[in-house]
């Protein structure tokens, strides 16, 4: 018996996304796995908070996924405006500069 419930708890821990939102969710909140109220979240709620609750606690996280995406925050929006004014007719945006160099070789 004791076997059986390792291997169906191994199972859920390593396979079921869904189990793996709601460990995540009683570990977050200090609430047990199977307490009612995470019945009352779908799994889509639940991944929305986890990556919500990932953004605003791990910066490497969020920088990495901005990165990936090609997003820039609003300081570094803010930035390459600044720059752009000071260089003047002359600023080529990151981007620009690495299509330039795509387009030499």
């Amino acid at each position: 018996m004791s076997n059986k419930i390792k291997k169906m708890a191994y199972e859920n821990v390593t396979d079921d996304v869904e189990w793996q939102l709601k460990v995540w969710w009683g570990t977050t909140y200090n609430k047990p796995i199977l307490h009612s109220s995470i019945d009352e979240y779908l799994t889509e709620e639940l991944l929305l908070e986890f990556y919500m609750n990932k953004f605003f606690t791990d910066a490497v996280f969020k920088k990495e996924y901005e990165q990936d995406m090609g997003l820039k925050s609003h300081k570094e929006k803010e930035d390459e405006e600044w720059f752009k004014k000071q260089m003047g007719e002359g600023y080529n945006s990151p981007e620009e500069d690495e299509e330039e160099i795509h387009e030499k070789f």
